[in-house]
């Protein structure tokens, strides 16, 4: 049996629950939302855990599978994704990767205890400063020493940061009940201190288009690779 507890172990269990009802809903009434193509960020996270012959990803919050299907061809892929609707959909659109509905937040779902890369997508950016850090604990508990952490995040140079609401610094209700933490450089970089960072770079990625329009907007990318040792990032809230 599963003992983890989301509601002993998050700071806000609602912002998961909020989070898991609004894509459920999106992904049932829109399907596949971002189209079958895969962000351009998985052909330069490719780039990396090629050039260091890994071989199992897993990628948390992973939808219907639009970038775990560019992986799946060349590694052994888990994906955990928070709705049933979207795992659905990406058991058919990615048949390679093995889907596991549940939270990201728990530290044992998936198929193996450690994996030789993670791929984190335009999630950590969803939560509150302490649950951001319980939930990169979580991943980084999850990949093996040496092992190579790719994550994309909301940018502070995306044109929505700053409007709406500051809930925390950094994070911002841009949009009626929508909020997101947006990173300054630095900030990325101090999320893995003491981490072997190999790229940073920032992106310009689409939106699915909008009464006929096509829509940027603007994400950071971190590739770290992990100490050989165990690491452990200080506790939330310390």
């Amino acid at each position: 049996m599963n003992p983890w507890n989301k509601e002993e172990k998050l700071e806000h269990p609602q912002d998961e629950e909020r989070i898991g009802a609004y894509w459920e809903r999106r992904f049932v009434a829109e399907g596949l939302i971002w189209s079958d193509v895969p962000s351009q960020t998985a052909q330069d996270a490719s780039h990396w855990f090629q050039q260091e012959g890994l071989r199992t990803l897993l990628v948390p919050g992973a939808g219907y599978g639009r970038n775990t299907r560019f992986f799946s061809s060349s590694y052994k892929v888990d994906a955990i994704e928070l709705s049933p609707s979207a795992a659905k959909l990406g058991e058919a659109f990615d048949p390679k990767t093995t889907f596991y509905v549940g939270s990201a937040f728990d530290p044992i779902i998936g198929g193996r205890d450690r994996y030789d890369a993670i791929y984190c997508y335009d999630l950590l950016h969803l939560f509150r400063e302490a649950d951001r850090k319980r939930l990169l604990q979580s991943l980084i508990g999850r990949l093996r020493g040496g092992g190579i952490l790719y994550l994309t995040v909301f940018s502070n140079e995306d044109p929505h940061c700053g409007k709406g609401d500051l809930l925390e610094p950094g994070t911002y209700l841009y949009k009626p009940d929508k909020f997101a933490h947006f990173y300054e450089q630095e900030e990325l970089l101090r999320l893995v201190p003491g981490w072997n960072v190999l790229e940073t770079r920032s992106w310009r990625e689409p939106f699915p288009p909008e009464d006929g329009r096509q829509r940027e907007y603007t994400i950071r990318s971190l590739a770290a690779r992990k100490p050989s040792g165990e690491f452990q990032l200080p506790a939330a809230g310390q």
